[in-house]
């Protein structure tokens, strides 16, 4: 009987050996395979951080992408801002001037009596849909929103009250002096007023221009001022 109770405490001693040995390889096993993870990892994340450092460009092109969009975005802002700003505002000047061409060597200079002077305001932000020159069937002139017009009177003086401050294209033509035949814009005065008119009001401009002297330049409109734009066309063409 003892030999019995002998045997089967050292058979369980044998089966908690060996339960306590698998036990204790399991965890050398997990052991190793989390170092094995870990320093897979570390491995990983060292070899992006190298590949950042040997391409640092990537990075750099990104920013400047970024840099150069959000610019672009705050220029466009601003100029819808400064468009719809455009027309409100308190701040007025004046243009005025005298138009005037050579009748002939005797006579010499005459006013250009009914001279058409246009003020257009630049980068609109829908292209100018009205007639300009008197070139409507009324002859009425225009004024505002960012287009001005006057017509030389019989001393060849012309006057624009009440303009709001700001860059204006002004356009002058002669109603006395024609230009050379077969007279056609040059390619920076066409592109010009492509720019700020609708096709529909290009082509009665146009007529005008190729028909009679003109002149076109800038001019800047200050608060209170009056700025002064005048012209001699000089001797007729035919």
């Amino acid at each position: 009987m003892r030999k019995a109770v002998f045997g089967m405490v050292i058979a369980t001693l044998v089966v908690l050996n060996v339960l306590v040995v698998t036990v204790i390889m399991k965890q050398i096993n997990d052991a190793s395979s989390a170092k094995v993870e870990a320093t897979s990892a570390q491995s990983d994340s060292k070899k992006e951080s190298n590949k950042s450092t040997a391409d640092p460009s990537a990075n750099t092109v990104k920013e400047k992408k970024n840099e150069t969009q959000e610019i672009e975005e705050e220029i466009e802002q601003q100029r819808e801002e400064s468009n719809s700003n455009d027309y409100e505002t308190d701040e007025t000047g004046t243009i005025s001037g005298v138009i005037t061409w050579q009748y002939n060597e005797v006579i010499g200079t005459k006013p250009d009596v009914g001279a058409k002077i246009v003020l257009l305001k630049p980068n609109p932000k829908e292209k100018y849909n009205v007639p300009l020159l008197a070139g409507s069937s009324t002859g009425e002139l225009v004024q505002g929103n960012g287009v001005y017009e006057a017509k030389a009177d019989g001393y060849g003086n012309y006057i624009i009250n009440d303009i709001p401050v700001g860059q204006y294209t002004y356009i002058i033509n002669s109603n006395k002096t024609k230009s050379e035949f077969d007279n056609k814009l040059p390619k920076a005065d066409s592109d010009l007023i492509q720019q700020l008119l609708t096709e529909e009001q290009i082509k009665d401009i146009v007529t005008f221009l190729e028909i009679f002297n003109y002149k076109i330049g800038k001019v800047e409109i200050k608060n209170g001022k009056t700025t002064t734009i005048s012209h001699d066309f000089g001797y007729t063409h035919h």
